[in-house]
């Protein structure tokens, strides 16, 4: 199976991604510098090229004390990003 895994390089990405090899998976790791999740057109842009059989999604901001104001409106484009595309996420717990 093909697996996209965003925020790849975070701590808990990292550890999908390994354990995800191990398991013997395809696996493509993306981070901000290749996936803005925030963007719809990247995220669809980047699926589109990787063809994953499932995305788990891992990018999360870290820094809450630094979080930018319009931190909310961020939260919102990506829930309504997902929710806009939500019959092609798929869960896969093994």
């Amino acid at each position: 199976m093909k697996v996209l895994v965003t925020g790849a390089k975070g701590q808990l990405g990292s550890d999908v991604v390994n354990e995800l090899t191990r398991r013997g998976h395809e696996v493509v790791g993306v981070d901000i510098s290749e996936l803005d999740i925030t963007d719809a057109e990247q995220v669809v842009k980047v699926i589109g090229r990787e063809c994953p059989d499932a995305v788990i999604h891992c990018a999360a901001w870290t820094a809450v004390d630094a979080a930018p104001e319009d931190l909310p409106v961020i939260a919102d484009s990506i829930y309504h990003t997902i929710r806009a595309n939500q019959d092609n996420i798929i869960i896969v717990l093994k």
